[in-house]
């Protein structure tokens, strides 16, 4: 996705704590926060969630599968303070 502050084509899907949100990994704009339970309920498809640091390099893979299932892990590991990209299970992190 293309970021609207820098043009730059690094929007990327994150969760941290109950939130989901975009974030530009070139220029750190974020877009609006919606409720992850909220959103999660809804997703459909695979998903690959990993734990990433402050540079969003990659730190450990917490769950991949049909988004339902791993839903509740995402969260777990988000309500501890994690910051977990969410990626096309065949993306690089």
């Amino acid at each position: 996705m293309q970021c609207p502050s820098c043009s730059e084509a690094t929007l990327a899907a994150f969760v941290s704590f109950g939130s989901y949100f975009t974030r530009c990994t070139s220029c750190g704009f974020e877009g609006p926060a919606t409720s992850w339970r909220a959103l999660s309920s809804k997703l459909q498809g695979r998903l690959r969630a990993v734990v990433v640091d402050d540079s969003y390099e990659h730190t450990q893979v917490i769950a991949e599968g049909e988004a339902s299932e791993i839903a509740e892990a995402i969260s777990d590991i988000a309500y501890q303070g994690k910051l977990v990209r969410l990626l096309s299970p065949n993306a690089d992190a």
